[in-house]
């Protein structure tokens, strides 16, 4: 699988053809977080690590490869690593049903290293890579809102530990969908790129699939 931005493949049927959508975080930004964007009180937001995240994590990545059509996914052990070196950034957000811990959201970040405007403040870019509301067999997907609000707590949580990023990036794959629905109609659109991903001497059924229905992280 190869990706291209901007200018796509002439003639070339991708296997998705979507957009990513780059916005500025600005100072008015965190006010959403701590006025608007509260959680029920069962909720909570909590960052992976490798100390008491392996068993979640797990669960997690077999989760995204039964829940999404396609998945394409490093083995898992590589993936492990990302809770050390940060590779990516993971955020989950749960809530407690019956005093039973439950996970509602994955949100998936990567710091891209890439620097936007050298005269903002924060001019480094943080890539939302994927999200996953967790869907689980006894019902279908719930509380969209809940899922939104999570994922600005957990936007918020990496901008107070990281103080560099001041630039988002939020493409149109996965369950990103949900949350640009939400965030468009708040935050003003800087740049839309043109996305699309394509398979090597490799032909899929009814291509190109929707975006939703994909998730990538390597």
């Amino acid at each position: 699988m190869f990706k291209k931005e901007i200018e796509l493949c002439k003639g070339v049927v991708p296997l998705i053809q979507t957009s990513a959508y780059t916005f500025m975080l600005t100072d008015e930004t965190p006010l959403h977080y701590s006025i608007k964007a509260r959680l029920p009180p069962h909720y909570s937001i909590k960052c992976l690590n490798h100390k008491s995240s392996i068993d979640v994590w797990r669960v997690l990545y077999e989760q995204m490869k039964a829940q999404f059509e396609i998945c394409v996914l490093p083995s898992f052990p590589i993936t492990f690593e990302w809770l050390t070196n940060e590779r990516y950034i993971i955020y989950i957000s749960t809530y407690k049903e019956k005093k039973e811990e439950k996970i509602h959201g994955v949100y998936i970040f990567e710091d891209t290293h890439v620097s936007y405007e050298q005269d903002i403040p924060c001019p480094f870019m943080l890539r939302l890579a994927g999200s996953m509301v967790f869907d689980e067999d006894e019902g279908p997907r719930t509380h969209d809102l809940y899922f939104f609000r999570g994922f600005l707590h957990a936007l918020h949580a990496i901008q107070l530990d990281k103080k560099k990023f001041g630039v988002l990036e939020i493409p149109n794959i996965s369950d990103n969908d949900i949350l640009l629905e939400r965030w468009r109609e708040r935050y003003e659109l800087r740049n839309e790129t043109l996305l699309g991903y394509y398979l090597y001497n490799m032909v899929y059924p009814n291509m190109p699939i929707q975006p939703n229905r994909l998730l990538v992280l390597t």
